[in-house]
């Protein structure tokens, strides 16, 4: 074999090899993206789920205990999903046209579970409770003394 031969072998090798190691990154790639697609959709509907089972009257009716409890795996589901949706993965991928709705819901539930977890917290507290009862008084006499002077 003449070095020729041999030296368009290398080329022809090398060549090859790079092809087949493009071949194998897009696959890996293209299985990424499907993967990627299939679970920010299956989270943006995981999330629609829980905050639709969270309605304040649901709140509530919870044990001390439960509240507890279920303000603990809220804050941490909501570290994780506010995380996401602040990173810049999150910006780059809603860019894409199929990923970018299902990124928008993440991040409008993930406001969402935000104000859930406020009011879990704030629920309880007796100082946040008189602090709206005295606005709520203070609303309702503004506006019978904004009545009493529409008809003085």
């Amino acid at each position: 074999m003449s070095t020729t031969s041999i030296m368009v072998f290398g080329e022809i090798e090398i060549t090859t090899n790079r092809a087949l190691a493009r071949a194998i990154l897009m696959s890996q790639a293209a299985h990424a993206y499907i993967s990627a697609i299939n679970a920010t959709r299956e989270l943006a509907k995981a999330l629609e789920t829980l905050v639709s089972v969270l309605p304040s009257h649901a709140l509530a009716r919870l044990t001390g205990d439960q509240k507890r409890w279920l303000t603990g795996r809220l804050q941490e589901i909501h570290k994780y999903v506010a995380d996401l949706s602040r990173s810049n993965e999150a910006a780059m991928v809603s860019r894409l046209p199929i990923l970018n709705k299902w990124v928008r819901k993440i991040q409008d539930s993930t406001e969402d579970l935000g104000d859930i977890i406020e009011d879990l917290v704030l629920i309880d507290d007796a100082d946040f409770r008189n602090l709206i009862s005295t606005c709520e008084r203070s609303i309702i006499s503004a506006e019978g003394e904004a009545v009493g002077a529409m008809h003085g």
